[in-house]
């Protein structure tokens, strides 16, 4: 078995890939960056090309997994009962592995220590720790039952208006509307959110701007706010030995939100995975954690690199 934290890029660079490989990744690179055209990305290209679009998407995607498992195929030669951790990043790394089809079994580290895991119908989740940057790690399956528990505490009915919840890291509380109304920083001793606001609030402004509609959006564009409130559902999902799932859902005007947000017992991270049915004209969608940080930029993620931007308007 092989549990693949990895990127045909990285088997490029580490010299694995031969020239047969190399130019079928450049051909699904290719297709890629042709599909970044400006109409295909904002959703003002004709139907036809988004019908082109997803087989030729579907084409890349098949290129980049066929060039994955050949390449772990020479990485990783197979042994009896073990599975190997592939990291192809520059950095050391830790964190969650999906294993499918893993059943009722435990995975121990070469150094004999047991690894949580979290069972599912078709699969489970494990923690790993300390994968070496362009390395791997070798991991033993005992046909041993793992031990279950709970990564977080729901304090309180679970069919309340309010939900409160314990993590390691966070002590939480989800209002009748589904919004963070407190998000607790039990290492740091303080509160995350800024005073008297929530987070995890969905927003929903007026999109009408002074020309190019599929294109701008003006700096009046806030003026016209509506907060999505009409939480329909609330329900907990998983809660196992490593994470806790609440899946949350909105319905608002002809659209709806089912959200799934995602608590874990060995990561800080909080992760919010979230399906939007959108059926608005001329609408933005936003959803809102407004931080108690004092700063005068932040400093955010792009395609290639990041961009700073200033945290207030009262600039040049």
């Amino acid at each position: 078995r092989k549990a693949e934290w990895f990127t045909a890029m990285a088997a490029m660079k580490t010299g694995v890939l031969d020239t047969a490989q190399q130019e079928k990744l450049t051909e699904g690179w290719k297709i890629v960056l042709t599909h970044q055209f400006h109409d295909i990305i904002p959703g003002s290209s004709i139907h036809e090309v988004y019908e082109d679009s997803v087989v030729n998407y579907q084409k890349a995607q098949s290129i980049a997994e066929e060039v994955i498992q050949e390449s772990l195929d020479i990485l990783l030669a197979p042994t009896e009962n073990t599975l190997t951790v592939v990291n192809a990043m520059a950095e050391e790394r830790s964190g969650m592995i999906w294993l499918e089809g893993l059943k009722d079994q435990t995975l121990v580290t070469e150094d004999g220590t047991v690894l949580p895991m979290q069972q599912e119908e078709t699969g489970a989740w494990t923690y790993i720790t300390d994968v070496p940057a362009f390395g791997s790690k070798t991991l033993y399956v005992k046909e041993e039952k793992p031990e279950q528990g709970k990564a977080c505490s729901i304090i309180g009915e679970q069919d309340a208006d309010e939900w409160a919840i314990e993590t390691p890291y966070y002590r939480l509380l989800l209002n009748q509307s589904g919004q963070i109304a407190s998000l607790y920083d039990k290492d740091e001793e303080c509160e995350v959110l800024a005073e008297k606001v929530c987070g995890n609030v969905f927003q929903l402004f007026e999109d009408k701007p002074i020309a190019f509609d599929n294109w701008d959006i003006d700096i009046f564009y806030y003026q016209k706010k509506e907060e999505l409130t009409s939480l329909k559902e609330r329900v907990l999902v998983e809660n196992g030995p490593l994470r806790t799932v609440i899946r949350q859902s909105w319905k608002f005007h002809k659209s709806c939100i089912v959200q799934d947000m995602i608590l874990y017992a060995q990561d800080r991270r909080i992760d919010f995975k979230t399906h939007v049915d959108w059926q608005e004209t001329q609408k933005l969608l936003k959803v809102a954690f407004p931080v108690d940080v004092r700063t005068t930029y932040a400093t955010y993620d792009i395609q290639y690199g990041n961009v700073r931007r200033s945290n207030s308007a009262n600039t040049s």
